[in-house]
């Protein structure tokens, strides 16, 4: 899976850097050339502008922009709106106000690009590990961006609506489950997913 990333700044760079260490190609822009340069010692592929970025990724494109939301955010947008083809898909995480996240995916839906709302908690920390995005967008792409993100995005907002989600919420308590030492029980649920969902198993060698 591959991205563009725009903004290397505090969170931007440790967003890139975990991306990066789940096997996430990541292809960065940032105006400033010392935010490049840190992300190039990060073994992070950067580029000198936007036009570089939207070039080298493969369409569908995914675009995620980590700028401080008002005019920067406005701007960029603005531009990519330009430059992106349609059916490739904006991210914004520079927590924007919502009205302007709204006007930002009627600019963008004008030329049949898809716009992903994602505020961003967590501080650097949270962007280095395992940040909270709050997520918004159209449900029928969200698979197609699923993988740069968890579960517990949804999970989160169905605290936030009171809306019961008791399935998704058992499967992310069990994926985190699977991420200690295994038991028995885990064993089962994979060897279940694996059987009816295909999803893959690693297999041990006694």
């Amino acid at each position: 899976m591959e991205i563009g990333l725009i903004g290397l700044g505090k969170m931007g760079l440790n967003l890139a850097k975990n991306m990066r260490d789940h096997q996430i190609e990541v292809v960065a822009f940032d105006l400033f050339a010392e935010a490049r340069q840190a992300a190039t010692k990060a073994q992070i592929k950067t580029v000198t502008d936007l036009q570089s970025l939207v070039k080298g990724l493969t369409q569908p494109r995914i675009v995620w922009s980590m700028l401080p939301a008002g005019k920067p955010t406005d701007d960029t947008i603005k531009e990519l709106s330009e430059l992106l083809d349609e059916d490739d898909v904006v991210i914004d995480g520079g927590n924007s106000f919502y009205q302007d996240s709204i006007r930002h995916a009627e600019i963008l839906k004008e030329q049949g690009i898809h716009f992903f709302d994602v505020g961003t908690s967590g501080g650097k920390a949270g962007a280095r590990q395992n940040g909270n995005f709050m997520i918004g967008g159209p449900q029928p792409i969200f698979a197609r961006i699923e993988p740069l993100g968890e579960g517990a995005w949804t999970v989160q907002e169905a605290l936030r609506l009171r809306v019961p989600t008791p399935v998704i919420s058992s499967a992310l308590m069990m994926r985190y489950r699977s991420e200690k030492d295994d038991t028995m029980t885990g064993k089962v649920v994979a060897a279940l997913r694996n059987e009816f969902g295909g999803h893959a198993v690693d297999h041990q060698e006694k």
